[in-house]
């Protein structure tokens, strides 16, 4: 099977839900404190919570429940997996430098 990814490396700012426009905090209206530690990034005109992607992991290596086994090579090259359908996923690389900063870069997996 092979595996399309597609990314622009852009790296996107983290927010909480407190940092949402009005109209998209209904998509996370089960966060009980809008001001916690919820952490979300906007991507394609949509929002994404980081716990909707479960780290990636070696197929072999010991890796919890729940967590992505693949041995494929491009897609341990990224922390996180969020599929959306049979056939494509979110990927998302967690970035931080220097200043403290953080933020994601997310691509696109179809196969």
């Amino acid at each position: 099977m092979t595996i399309k990814i597609k990314t622009n490396h852009q790296v996107r700012e983290l927010i909480t839900v407190s940092d949402l426009p009005l109209a998209a905090r209904s998509d996370f209206d089960y966060v009980d404190d809008p001001y916690g530690d919820m952490t979300i990034f906007k991507y394609k005109g949509s929002y994404y919570g980081l716990g909707e992607f479960v780290k990636i992991y070696n197929r072999g290596d010991v890796a919890p429940p729940f967590a992505h086994q693949t041995d494929d090579e491009e897609i341990l090259k990224w922390d996180g997996i969020a599929t959306q359908s049979a056939f494509d996923a979110v990927l998302i690389r967690l970035v931080e430098d220097r200043s403290d900063d953080s933020g994601v870069i997310v691509g696109y997996a179809s196969w």
